[in-house]
């Protein structure tokens, strides 16, 4: 499955039973990042990301992962939507943009706060609260950062890939109408 976005490509494949790639690729083909989904993993990472895109600056981690529960591979359309959340959040982390904001901390805020699964970023922002994480920990291995904030990420993906009807609907953003505004 291929998804066009404005600036790359995604594209899920199916390796095998128990394992989904997505890679996303510049408009030239060229390898950007990539997140595999593995399921049947008794302990340890079942989400890891790769980042293949070189900068000027060296970033300080180029791949890491997340132990995200999967009883089975996401379906591709689940999987490249949370590729995007995953892709997402560790590029701009490292990019030193911090953000607690209303809502979802996405490319379009209110679209994917307002959505079913918006529900999925106040309980995010709220494990961060509870456990003083920040958003290097996205990229930053254990011990840099603890084990609680990389719970809050892995359980934000693993809600971002729920079906719609499982999700737990809109943020609280979209009532106060304030997504997107600083906490």
């Amino acid at each position: 499955m291929t998804l066009d976005m404005d600036t790359q490509v995604a594209r899920a494949v199916k390796l095998g039973e128990s394992h989904v790639r997505v890679d996303f690729l510049s408009r030239a083909g060229e390898p950007l990042f990539s997140v595999d989904f593995r399921s049947g993993v008794t302990e340890g990472e079942t989400v890891t990301w790769q980042l293949h895109e070189v900068t000027a600056t060296e970033p300080p981690v180029r791949e890491g992962g997340l132990p995200v529960p999967l009883e089975a591979p996401p379906e591709l359309k689940d999987a490249i939507k949370m590729a995007i959340l995953v892709q997402d959040r560790v590029v701009t982390s490292m990019n030193g943009q911090d953000y607690d904001n209303w809502g979802c901390n996405l490319p379009f805020t209110n679209i994917v706060s307002c959505g079913p699964h918006g529900g999925c970023c106040d309980i995010h922002d709220q494990c961060y609260a509870d456990n003083g994480c920040d958003a290097s920990s996205w990229y930053k291995p254990w011990p840099f950062t603890s084990a609680a904030c990389v719970g809050c990420n892995a359980a934000v993906v693993g809600c971002m890939g729920l079906l719609t009807f499982l999700a737990p609907g809109p943020s609280v953003c979209c009532e106060l109408d304030n997504c997107g505004d600083p906490r």
